[in-house]
């Protein structure tokens, strides 16, 4: 069973995810373990240029795509151990097109939640509000 904590899910999977979706504004992630969790963002058109940012303390990273998607598209950019990803695709899951070659090289791109607090954000050079998600997939360490 899945519990609600400020409008997201949390799943007692192995490697637990935390799914969020809003339309604008922050995300807040509490990262409680002491390695980097990776964050698979999702941004649905349209969209002009979007930009994610994550804050923690002093630490700031930081990632855009130089990309411009209509409505039924959406943009994946996952952090995941072994499956960096920065795409295209429309809302039904379908692969579009490979957009790491557009990504703003002097950003990181794929951003992770660092341990303790994190605000993730997201802005567009379009107007009005972006509709985004973001999975956070924290690693469990086996002994």
């Amino acid at each position: 069973a899945a519990e609600s904590q400020s409008g997201s899910k949390i799943y007692p999977y192995t490697y637990p995810y935390i799914y969020g979706s809003q339309y604008g504004g922050s995300y807040v992630v509490q990262n409680d373990t002491s390695r980097d969790a990776a964050l698979k963002l999702t941004i649905f058109g349209p969209v002009e240029n979007p930009r994610w940012s994550v804050v923690n303390g002093n630490t700031v990273q930081r990632g855009k795509v130089n990309a411009v998607l209509t409505m039924g598209h959406k943009i994946v950019v996952d952090s995941s151990d072994g499956a960096l990803e920065l795409a295209e695709y429309t809302n039904e899951n379908e692969f579009v097109k490979d957009l790491y070659a557009d990504g703003d090289f002097s950003t990181v791109r794929f951003v992770k939640a660092l341990p303790g607090q994190n605000i993730i954000s997201f802005e567009q050079d379009g107007s009005g509000d972006i509709d985004t998600a973001v999975e956070v997939i924290f690693y469990a360490e086996s002994v």
